[in-house]
């Protein structure tokens, strides 16, 4: 028997009733046999040590069953011995139980005709995809008899989502089950809490082919992303499934019950949607104003949504709707998420580098853009946003609570998620993991190619707000240099000409015309129409996207040129202490510095005072930084981490090689310490719990026996505090009345 990676294992246990849930007994060894097809997996108590061991074999339709489950082991060796008993390497598959419908496998077509995005399965660069989605499936407690059927023709995308939810679910220890045919799914946790859920997805009116289907893009008018057709296809979707009435069903009367909704509406959707599903079920929305000479986010209510429908907005404001305890969803239900599950836990890689770029959460108050990413889902860097070292099922999962709910969701049954909760007539958002995606994208690149920057990405990556930022910057770089390149036209001999036919720089054009010029430098070229349009061809395809670095280090070379700082501003468009501070980083050679200030991680006057400070003063720059506001919330803590990682690693960067890491075996000390850190983190997250709670507990009966006493409240009354907060005054009026 053979050592199981632990990546693997990650997706393995997903197979088991509860999943990651091990409770007490965690995982200590796992063991598989030669050809994969049977896992043993040892596990020890926390606290006394015991041993026991759990065996899983593979049934004649490749669905998992558990075949031994005890305790009592006496050390080590005499569960291996066991383990190797009970794997019974080399005999045949167990059979599906009498009673039991048999898994229809899910790349027998039986004849049927796969849709486009089913038959991608089969190219090398979403084999990964293939093999985990097959994991998944074969994990379902009780799939439909139609599982396998839709997911290989038009309702691929449903069932993908279910796969994903199973995931999610059972990767925070969850019992999910399926005992009857809706709703979909039962979750339970150790505590006895448990809520139904039915998987859902926002269709398009009209279907189109995902395959190579051009991206949507964010609504420009905030009324129109928060309370659009976004809003009104989930309102829709979601009062469908209200009319079947499910949780009026026997076995769903008096439990929590949610809808995971995920948005399919348009091509690339889910990006920027979640606006829309915040817009519908609590009515608001939020724009930008300027208060003091700042943009802060102001949110405002409305009462329906756009168009001549009229659908009322707002679906949690009120209890029409409190049989629905709460809505899931996540932005992130893609192949692409299964591919980066699939590489972050150690799978091969079969393209040359995997690139996920988009922006985090920016969680500083009143804060209205993410902060941007671009990084390499293999890099060290991408896989350390998470505890775990890989990528969470969960990192997107969000859970949107209704307030009047008659059964309301507890957050503890997904701790792993963010919860969207109404506490004080005001939305708050309790994030689990420190690192949040707000939206992203992914992208397949060959090995050789350079890494690219966020804001090396060409505008139309970023679904969002790039579009017309970068138009904005082209425009107020010519205003400010002119135009460094005329455009190329070619003359079109006409009877009421000339004419020109623009060849090449149609974005240089549109920001001469943003400018109210009539006139525009150009080069006029003498060729056949083919000839212009190959020209226009090959300057689009050969168009090279440079790293921060190499442009950056053109700023270096300009001066080794003989050209002064004052110059280079004036040729670049920058300004003079942006161009000498890149120039004393590049004197210092600190590339993984200049890289953060291009991302705008890290402003460029603290990356300078880094640079220039001995290694123990590095610590003082950035407290200097934040006490003069320049790097705040989510911005300290990732300038953090890249002082910690220019001290471990250098800091130059080094050339990425697109290689997979190396699958880390699943040796007893990896697994004792990989699920003893994350009970640890628990432990401590419910000793801060406790240690809080006492503490308001304490702090408010202090105030209700101060309350209390006389000569306490006149003396509060002759400083003029004779009131206090409403909320304050009814909980002490609770306390007393319960005492």
């Amino acid at each position: 028997m053979n050592e199981v990676p632990l990546g693997r294992f990650d997706i393995y246990a997903l197979a088991l009733p509860r999943g990651h849930g091990f409770g007490d007994q965690l995982p200590h060894e796992a063991w598989e046999t030669d050809d994969g097809k049977a896992l043993a997996i040892i596990t020890r108590h926390t606290d006394h040590g015991d041993l026991g061991l759990i065996v899983m074999r593979r049934r004649t339709d490749g669905v998992w069953a558990t075949t031994c489950d005890l305790l009592g082991l006496v050390d080590a060796d005499a569960a291996r011995d066991r383990a190797r008993v009970e794997l019974r390497e080399g005999e045949p598959p167990e059979p599906v139980p009498p009673g039991v419908q048999r898994r229809t496998a899910l790349y027998d077509l039986e004849g049927r005709e796969p849709s486009e995005t089913f038959k991608m399965l089969t190219a090398n660069s979403h084999r990964n995809v293939a093999w985990l989605l097959n994991q998944l499936y074969l994990s379902l407690p009780r799939p439909d008899r139609n599982w396998a059927a839709d997911c290989q023709t038009e309702n691929f995308h449903t069932r993908l989502w279910e796969a994903q939810l199973l995931a999610s679910f059972r990767e925070q220890g969850l019992l999910v089950t399926q005992p009857c045919e809706s709703p979909d799914f039962l979750i339970e946790n150790r505590k006895g809490g448990t809520a139904w859920v039915e998987a859902v997805t926002a269709n398009p009116q009209a279907r189109f082919e995902p395959v190579g289907a051009i991206p949507s893009s964010q609504p420009e008018q905030n009324e129109e992303l928060f309370f659009g057709a976004a809003a009104l296809r989930f309102a829709k979707t979601i009062g469908s499934k209200l009319q079947r009435r499910y949780a009026d069903m026997d076995h769903v009367a008096g439990h929590p019950f949610a809808i995971a909704l995920e948005d399919f509406h348009a091509p690339s959707s889910m990006v920027w949607s979640r606006e829309a599903l915040l817009g519908y079920l609590y009515g608001f929305g939020a724009e930008a104003i300027e208060v003091d000479g700042k943009r802060v986010a102001a949110g405002y209510e409305v009462d329906r949504l756009l168009g001549s429908s009229q659908f009322p907005a707002g679906m949690f404001r009120d209890e029409a709707h409190a049989e629905l305890s709460a809505v899931i969803f996540t932005n992130a239900c893609a192949l692409s998420k299964f591919n980066r599950a699939a590489l972050t836990r150690g799978m091969q890689s079969h393209v040359g580098r995997y690139v996920r770029y988009g922006r985090f959460y920016d969680r500083n108050p009143g804060a209205l853009d993410g902060i941007p990413f671009c990084l390499d889902v293999l890099s060290h860097e991408y896989r350390a946003l998470w505890p775990q070292g890989w990528e969470p099922w969960c990192a997107e999962l969000e859970v949107f609570h209704n307030p009047f709910a008659r059964h309301p969701l507890p957050t503890q049954l997904l701790p792993e998620a963010s919860h969207w909760l109404e506490i004080d007539g005001a939305m708050d958002c309790r994030h689990y993991y420190d690192t949040g995606i707000l939206w992203s994208r992914s992208l397949i690149m060959a090995a050789d190619d350079p890494m690219p920057t966020y804001e090396t990405l060409p505008a139309w990556f970023d679904p969002r707000v790039r579009n017309k930022r970068s138009f904005t910057e082209i425009v107020d770089n010519i205003a400010q240099v002119g135009l460094k390149r005329p455009i190329t036209v070619t003359r079109r001999v006409e009877a009421d000409g000339p004419f020109y036919d623009l060849v090449c720089g149609q974005g240089r054009l549109e920001a001469y015309q943003e400018l109210g010029q009539i006139e525009v430098p150009a080069l006029v070229v003498l060729a056949d129409p083919e000839d212009c349009l190959i020209a226009s061809l090959v300057e689009n395809c050969a168009r090279r996207q440079h790293s921060a670095i190499d442009l950056l280090q053109d700023i270096g070379g300009m001066r080794k040129r003989g050209h002064s700082l004052p110059q280079i501003a004036r040729k670049t468009g920058l300004t003079l202490e942006y161009v000498s501070g890149v120039g004393r980083l590049l004197e210092k050679g600190e590339q993984r510095l200049l890289r953060s200030v291009e991302a705008r991680t890290i402003p460029l006057s603290v990356a300078v005072d880094i640079a220039e400070a001995e290694d123990h003063d590095v610590q003082r720059a950035l407290q200097l930084a934040y006490e003069k506001g320049t790097l705040r919330g989510r911005k300290l803590m990732a300038a953090k981490r890249i002082v910690e990682e220019r001290r471990r690693r250098g800091k130059h960067l080094r050339q990425q090689t697109g290689k997979p890491p190396v699958n880390q075996k699943l040796s007893p000390a990896a697994l004792i310490r990989a699920y003893q850190e994350d009970v640890d983190r628990k432990r401590g997250l419910i000793r801060r719990a406790n240690v809080a709670r006492d503490r308001l507990l304490l702090v408010t009966e202090a105030l209700r026996r101060l309350s209390l006493s006389e000569q306490f409240t006149a003396l509060i009354e002759d400083e003029g505090l004779g009131t206090m907060p409403e909320n304050l005054a009814l909980h002490l009026d609770r306390m007393e009345a319960s005492s």
